[in-house]
């Protein structure tokens, strides 16, 4: 044994990590180069992208489906005549969407 090798015999210098690996101030712990842009599966990030790496503006919700003020969370379109389901609701009509009235 002298300081270069480690307790299996194997050559080890202060930029290798403990499988032998080539490590520097760039590379994680796996040996995969990182910097600054890239999250922690090495895919590229930015402010625009999510942590998946899909990009994502102030009009798409978490998933990537554009989204506006009229539509939903699933991304169907809404108005104030429809119910939560998208059918076309009016003050006759029950919550099932079929034609009501006193009688």
């Amino acid at each position: 044994m002298d300081a270069k090798h480690n307790r299996y015999g194997f050559e080890m210098d202060t930029k290798c990590n403990r499988y032998g690996f080539e490590m520097d101030a760039k590379h994680n712990r796996y040996g995969f180069e990182m910097d600054t842009k890239c999250n922690c599966y090495g895919f590229e990030m930015d402010a625009k992208r999510n942590r998946y790496g899909f990009e994502m503006d102030a009009k798409r919700n978490r998933y990537g489906f554009e989204m506006d003020a009229k539509r939903n969370r699933y991304g169907f379109e809404m108005d104030a005549k429809r119910n939560r389901y998208g059918f076309e609701m009016d003050a006759k009509r029950n919550r099932y969407g079929f034609e009501m009235d006193a009688k």
